[in-house]
């Protein structure tokens, strides 16, 4: 049965008073649409990520305040808000939290309690980071997304928006520089910390463009972003950085998975996941710290588009089904990656990744409807349920309610429709025939 994910949990403990009493977890409802993910910039050097969203029709914003005295920690504090009424502009609260905004323009405030000292954020104005002159070299037709603050089991809090990420080939490492906060100008943020840094002038040779950083933990080594020189990057998407290794003085160099084929690409704590647009529009995922030699390749894969973001979607031989979505803005729902077979799924969510632009993906690869995308999530559902009938009329009662809820007699009908009449990729085909579903 689809639940409301543990990282909404305390979203929703803040709203239960305001859910609709006929709200429905099942799948015809979306109960949380992340939207915006904004940063602003606040006098006394400090900083606001706001994650704006919708849960069940109500304004909510999810607030981290940043304080550029502690750029190790970075993370002094972490609210949730419902929207309510005001005068003018947007004023959020939670009884001991207000974050008013209008326009470009915010304010928050938060009185000393259980969750801390008091916290004034003052004059702060929204930054657009896209209209900001790049550091060094950005992505160029996509964004990346990393992670630099995660709770005490290591699950992300929040995402923001980096100028460049290295993900590092044979190893399962990451380093992002994204701008900085109050008087930082630039970050670095790695799998185990994040430093501030200085970006020195470029080095422009032939196809390449060089940059030097000084760490704030370590001046006396230089660090170097070595990028291919725009227009040099070759493939089917152009839309990475470019950004081919990392090094410094000492002679230390890692290698950067990069490339004009990438349509998306992320880190997680023990792998790199990539996928690539072939020329004939296909999708192709490759799950390994070295692409050129994956642990795992799936090929003739298909991408969808829905309000949240872009999903890709991969069809196994021996029926299994691996998902990957990630959304578009940066916000935390959805972005994960999941491999289903016989109804037990294992899923993963990255420390940090990139996405191409969703109008460029959608003019070069291979796509499948929302509907259709919907109807292949509901057969492995539906298929698990129907497993679980058996002796116990309790248990029995339980499936069938479930089996309603996912309307799975919906995807019986849809799956015979679209064999029928759709024409669908021979990867997905064969994928439906060999999960047939199977009724109750």
């Amino acid at each position: 049965m689809k639940t409301v994910s543990a990282g909404l949990a305390t979203i929703v403990m803040a709203l239960a008073n305001s859910v609709p009493v006929g709200a429905s977890f099942g799948p015809g409802a979306v109960p949380f649409e992340p939207s915006e993910v904004a940063r602003y910039r606040c006098a006394s050097d400090t900083s606001l990520i706001v994650q704006y969203a919708s849960l069940w029709g109500t304004s909510v914003a999810e607030i981290t305040v940043i304080e550029s005295g502690s750029p190790q920690s970075g993370h002094d504090g972490r609210f949730v808000l419902v929207a309510g009424p005001t005068g003018s502009g947007v004023r959020f609260s939670n009884g001991n939290a207000v974050f008013h905004v209008k326009g470009d323009e915010a304010r928050f405030d938060v009185s000393a309690g259980a969750h801390g000292s008091a916290v004034a954020a003052r004059d702060c104005s929204k930054v657009a980071l896209e209209d900001d002159a790049p550091m060094t070299q950005g992505a160029q037709a996509g964004t990346y997304f990393v992670a630099p603050d995660r709770n005490a089991d290591g699950a992300q809090r929040y995402f923001i928006e980096a100028e460049t990420i290295c993900f590092a080939k044979g190893v399962p490492a990451y380093f992002a520089l994204a701008p900085g906060s109050g008087e930082t100008d630039a970050l670095v943020h790695t799998e185990r910390e994040t430093d501030a840094v200085a970006v020195g002038e470029v080095d422009a040779g032939t196809g390449t463009r060089r940059y030097s950083l000084v760490r704030t933990s370590d001046p006396e080594t230089l660090l170097y972003l070595t990028f291919a020189a725009p227009g040099m990057l070759e493939g089917s998407l152009k839309a990475t950085s470019g950004l081919s290794s990392v090094s410094n003085d000492r002679g230390e160099r890692r290698e950067c998975i990069d490339g004009g084929n990438l349509a998306y690409v992320a880190a997680s704590k023990t792998s790199h996941v990539t996928i690539s647009l072939e020329r004939d529009g296909s999708l192709t995922y490759r799950d390994g710290v070295d692409p050129d030699n994956p642990e795992r390749r799936i090929e003739n894969g298909v991408m969808s588009r829905d309000a949240i973001g872009t999903t890709f979607h991969f069809f196994g031989s021996n029926g299994a089904y691996t998902r990957v979505a990630a959304n578009d803005r940066g916000a935390m729902q959805p972005n994960t990656w999941s491999t289903i077979l016989n109804g037990t799924a294992i899923t993963e969510q990255p420390r940090a990744y990139f996405i191409a632009h969703p109008e460029l993906l959608i003019q070069r690869a291979q796509t499948i409807s929302t509907s259709t995308a919907r109807t292949i999530r509901q057969l492995g559902i539906c298929n698990h349920l129907a497993g679980e009938v058996g002796d116990s009329a309790s248990r029995n009662a339980q499936v069938r309610v479930s089996w309603a809820k996912e309307e799975c007699d919906e995807a019986v009908r849809r799956h015979a429709e679209l064999l029928e009449n759709a024409n669908l990729p021979e990867a997905l085909v064969r994928w439906m025939l060999a999960n047939a579903p199977v009724w109750i």
